[in-house]
Order: C-alpha cells, then sequence, then structure tokens
C-alpha cells in the first residue's frame, strides 16, 4: 500500500520512471546484437542418386543401404547418415563431427562413391535385368 501512497502524493516521478522505462528498452533494442544465437557450423554432405523408374523401396534397398555402408566404414569423421528414398531419387545426408574439414568432408565422400559408382550401377542394372526377365516370364 505504501507504493499507491506514494504514487498519489508525487504522480510526476512515477510519470518520469515510466517514461524512463520506456527510453532504456528502446535503447536496448537498438543496441543488442542482432546475432544473438552462436554461428553453429555443422558439416554435412548429402549424395542425390537419381534412377528413373526405381520405387523407393527398391532404391533405399539396393543404393541408400549400400552407400550409407561404404561411407560409414571408409569415409572419415561421419558422426550419421539420414536417408529418404522416393520414385527414382534419393538423398543420403552425411553428418560429419564438428571439428572435420569441410572441404575433406565433401571431398571424401565423392571420391568413394566416383570409384564406387560404376560397379553399385552394375549391380543394381543386373538385379533389375533379373527381375525384369522373371516378370517377363510370369507374364507370358
Amino acid at each position: 500500500m505504501w507504493i499507491v501512497k506514494v504514487a498519489l502524493q508525487r504522480p510526476y516521478t512515477f510519470i518520469m520512471l515510466a517514461v524512463l522505462i520506456v527510453l532504456m528498452g528502446g535503447y536496448a533494442i537498438l543496441n543488442t546484437a542482432t546475432d544473438i544465437f552462436p554461428n553453429i557450423r555443422i558439416p554435412i554432405a548429402a549424395v542425390i542418386w537419381r534412377y528413373n523408374g526405381i520405387l523407393p523401396e527398391e532404391i533405399a534397398n539396393r543404393i541408400v543401404l549400400f552407400s550409407e555402408r561404404i561411407a560409414q566404414t571408409t569415409v572419415n569423421d561421419v558422426e550419421h547418415t539420414e536417408s529418404q528414398s522416393v520414385y527414382g531419387t534419393a538423398v543420403v545426408k552425411y553428418f560429419f563431427q564438428p571439428d572435420v574439414d569441410q572441404d575433406l568432408g565433401v571431398a571424401n565422400p565423392a571420391d568413394v562413391f566416383a570409384a564406387r559408382h560404376h560397379s553399385a550401377l552394375h549391380l543394381v542394372l543386373q538385379r533389375l535385368q533379373r527381375a525384369d526377365s522373371a516378370i517377363g516370364a510370369v507374364e507370358r
């Protein structure tokens, strides 16, 4: 109750305190740094596999699983992988350790998959040809 009595006895003091609070709030807003969150740099490399005509389950089982296993065993500093497969396309994201060199983190999977691409493509085409011939034999 004492603050109400002081406010009634000295109204200009409380008006000036309210104006001072508004001015100090405006000053604080203008001088606060705009980037208040830390700069979080998570090195990620994404590989996109495109094979038209392959179902999502097939591309996930035949290509994505193969590339994820290769990356986990041959690429340095891979923390974890995430993948998503849709009709004819798969996106595999490789998350690296925070202290990895970003240029090396991108170049390493690119080199590994360039070297392994032909063998993977050959296996996929062989399996698809076998599946097509088996389907054709059933239909005929």
